[in-house]
């Protein structure tokens, strides 16, 4: 006779099926997020392109330091997007797009 504490296979099986909805619920969020940081960071760079004034070398040489970081933190966040992206496919599983494999 089965005890009332352990669950059947479906039982087990739907409770997993809910763990990783909520799971990839929660990368999407999060790749969302990064993504529209993203775009934040390069809109900033372009705003900053036309705000700051290049008349003189302090301005040229803010908008130059400037730019350099925003390029240092896209790569940084880019590279965190990626890698929330490859959990996302790893875990919905066969949809990740084939790419010539």
């Amino acid at each position: 006779m089965e005890s009332e504490t352990s669950a059947s296979p479906a039982e087990r099986y739907e409770k997993r099926i809910a763990y990783f909805s909520e799971q990839a619920k929660t990368f999407d969020a999060r790749s969302r997020r990064y993504s529209n940081l993203r775009l934040a960071i390069v809109l900033l760079g372009a705003a900053s392109v036309i705000v700051i004034p290049k008349d003189n070398a302090f301005g040229v040489g803010v908008l130059a330091g400037f730019l350099v970081l925003l390029v240092i933190l896209f790569a940084i966040v880019a590279f965190r997007h990626q890698s929330v992206e490859e959990a996302l496919f790893t875990r919905a599983g066969d949809d990740e797009p084939e790419c010539g494999r």
